[in-house]
């Protein structure tokens, strides 16, 4: 008899379980257009301000935000940075102040171009542990931009480093400096489209761009770094109903801190670039019209060490359904108890109340002709309800790595006698366990043969193609490999299914840190 004790389950070295949906859910991956807007941090977007790079969090817009508690750093000690910023205004300055992260003991030099040209100056000089610099122009003139530089004489306790930038009217009036659209202007429903390219997902901006030879190698020497908008039209019909109706936005992945928009309002963000979320869209529809989704992806600097994409790298899926309906991830299924005549199948469904009354539902499930006894629950609005079932299959054909064997759960969800929702979800019969021998599957001691595979498919991107994963997989298998270590992040949903379908058992990492223990 084989046996899966608790203590011995593994949530990590585990075989997924993978979900094949019914209903309306359909992809989204057509009719979208992509726009890249450089590699900058998108909160610098409209902030007048150029310079030769930042160190970590202290972009250049932090030198013109009022903000003595901020700061622009250059991006090491070394000679030669600059800091460019333009005004925005053409009020006469008669000086302008330059605030320092600490006294500086350092050459500075200042280039001041002004709208009549008669009026430009280059100013030289090393104050000498001052904590701020006061630069008083000839004589009052509008300035087009001010460049400051440091030719010399910083060292590592002497960074380039400007506090705040600040400019006095002709008239000893503050002058604030002007920035233009920032980064969420291309989310507006009317929004100059200009420079946008159509695409189709899954996209990698990066993997389609030219080498950069001033990039490192462990990324790729790729310009994954930066941000870009896509945007994408479609219809909505007149009858839908934001109080009957659900639609849902499915994201595998988006590389990375995506923001999404429908109709110029905020639906939905995420902060990580490796796994899956949902957006709920239906507050945010016009029925009986076009809408647009806009969504922004963006990557920073030092938020990986190796290639990682960029852009909405996964598949997307538009899902439509009820305010009573089974949740994105709604069953999960253990088998506890196996012998050669049953195993004990465990079902957890999970259904949502979206809606504003109680909901009573019936939950059903089966496998093979085997079924469990159907539950009722009631579901309070706003809510989530749970419900727990258990089945037996009769002379269970077990999962291995050399035969991997698949079942298909068919969940049924009816309320006041009609179907809602189903989903059917593929999982395996198996146990494991660890021993002080080594690593047991079904009772058998398995020796562990893996790799640590990056989520990337090499010169194809990080842009998912299942054809291309499989391939990868058929060619590990050949090599005599049974094991994958999802480095170091979680990989497209569609991984897990082909490794449940080849035999490959999984290390499902959820993320890596690197200059901290």
């Amino acid at each position: 008899m084989y046996m899966m004790k608790a203590r011995y389950m593994l949530p990590l070295l585990a075989l997924s379980m993978a979900t094949a949906w019914a209903g309306e859910r359909e992809t989204f991956d057509f009719g979208w257009k992509f726009k890249y807007f450089g590699p900058q941090d998108p909160s610098n977007a409209g902030i007048p301000t150029a310079s030769t790079g930042h160190q970590g969090d202290h972009p250049e817009a932090y030198a013109i935000d009022n903000n003595l508690d901020t700061r622009w750093c250059a991006p090491n000690q070394k000679n030669g940075h600059r800091f460019i910023v333009t005004p925005g205004f053409k009020d006469p300055v008669k000086l302008f102040l330059i605030y320092w992260e600490k006294p500086n003991n350092f050459e500075v030099v200042i280039k001041v171009t002004c709208w009549d040209e008669s009026k430009n100056c280059t100013l030289s000089f090393n104050q000498g542990g001052q904590a701020a610099s006061f630069v008083m122009m000839p004589e009052p003139a509008a300035i087009r931009y001010v460049e400051v530089s440091v030719p010399g004489g910083t060292d590592i306790s002497q960074w380039m480093s400007i506090r705040e930038i600040l400019f006095t009217g002709a008239n000893d009036e503050p002058l604030k400096v002007r920035r233009g659209p920032g980064a969420f202007v291309h989310a507006a429903v009317d929004a100059d489209e200009t420079g946008y390219k159509p695409v189709q997902l899954p996209h990698d901006w990066a993997i389609e761009s030219p080498f950069l030879e001033a990039e490192p190698n462990e990324t790729g020497k790729l310009p994954w770094k930066g941000w870009g908008w896509y945007r994408k039209n479609f219809d909505v019909p007149a009858d839908f109903n934001p109080e009957k109706d659900r639609w849902y936005l499915d994201f595998d992945g988006v590389m990375a801190q995506p923001q999404i928009y429908v109709n110029g309002k905020k639906a939905g963000e995420w902060a990580y670039g490796y796994n899956s979320f949902r957006v709920d869209i239906s507050p945010f529809l016009k029925p009986g019209q076009q809408n647009l989704v806009a969504v922004m992806a963006s990557n920073l600097e030092l938020s990986t060490r190796w290639y990682p994409g960029a852009g909405i790298y996964r598949h997307v899926w538009l899902e439509k359904t009820g305010p009573v309906h089974l949740t994105q991830w709604p069953t999960y299924v253990t088998t506890p108890e196996i012998t050669a005549d049953s195993a004990l199948v465990k079902v957890q469904t999970t259904v949502s109340n979206t809606g504003n009354t109680p909901a009573e539902i019936t939950v059903n499930q089966s496998v093979e002709g085997a079924t469990a006894q159907a539950a009722t629950i009631t579901i309070a609005p706003g809510t989530e309800g749970v419900v727990e079932q258990e089945l037996r299959i009769p002379n269970p054909r077990l999962w291995s790595c050399e035969t991997p064997n698949l079942y298909k759960l068919q969940t049924q969800v009816t309320m006041d006698g009609k179907e809602i929702d189903s989903r059917s979800t593929t999982f395996g019969v198996r146990s494991a366990e660890w021993r002080k021998e080594g690593f047991f599957l079904n009772g058998k001691r398995v020796q562990i043969k893996g790799v640590c595979e990056h989520h990337d498919l090499g010169a194809l991107g990080s842009a998912f193609h299942a054809r291309a994963y499989e391939r990868k997989i058929e060619k590990l298998k050949e090599m005599g490999c049974n094991s994958i270590r999802m480095t170091h992040n979680p990989p497209a949903p569609e991984v897990l299914d082909l490794c449940d379908k080849h035999g490959i058992l999984v290390i499902d990492e959820l993320f890596d840190i690197w200059k901290r223990q």
